[in-house]
């Protein structure tokens, strides 16, 4: 579950291990203060994922994750609109390989590639949550980083434009 709240330039969303502020055109995703020391460390993985991630592929799919301090990373926020997840599944499985679409259907991704964490841009569609977690059947940087040339001619065609 999602809760928003904006206070002049700010958002804020919370999520279950990490909570997101707004301040103009950046995001700081921080880690979320539990009991459960499971739950933040959970949060911490989630933030080094990310950033490792990005700088790893710098795919240009992905929303920029400039730095992080484990407890906290500092993103590019991305406008545009929220596709559905009959849209994205659509995209995805367009002309995704065979290996790409077993792989999407063992689980790749869990939730990240669920359609609240995509914007559809002018740029095409921008993932901004690619946290990995502990536990996945397969871990979301493996799917994208195998299948980073198919998912950036896929995602970032100029066919797929909004707005």
């Amino acid at each position: 579950m999602t809760i928003e709240r904006r206070i002049l330039m700010f958002a804020i969303k919370k999520g279950t291990y990490r909570a997101g502020i707004r301040v103009g055109t950046l995001i700081f995703k921080f880690v979320l203060p539990t009991k459960n020391r499971k739950f933040f460390i959970l949060g911490v993985v989630q933030n080094l994922t990310e950033w490792l991630t990005w700088q790893c592929l710098q795919a240009p799919f992905l929303a920029p994750t400039y730095v992080t301090l484990g407890v906290v990373n500092i993103q590019r926020y991305v406008e545009g609109m929220q596709p559905t997840n009959r849209e994205m599944a659509e995209v995805l499985t367009r002309k995704l390989s065979a290996e790409g679409e077993w792989m999407l259907a063992m689980g790749a991704g869990g939730h990240n590639l669920d359609a609240h964490n995509w914007r559809k841009t002018s740029r095409g569609y921008i993932l901004f949550d690619y946290a990995d977690t502990l536990g996945d059947s397969m871990p979301l940087f493996y799917f994208l980083a195998r299948f980073k040339e198919e998912l950036t001619a896929l995602l970032c065609s100029k066919s797929l434009t909004a707005v």
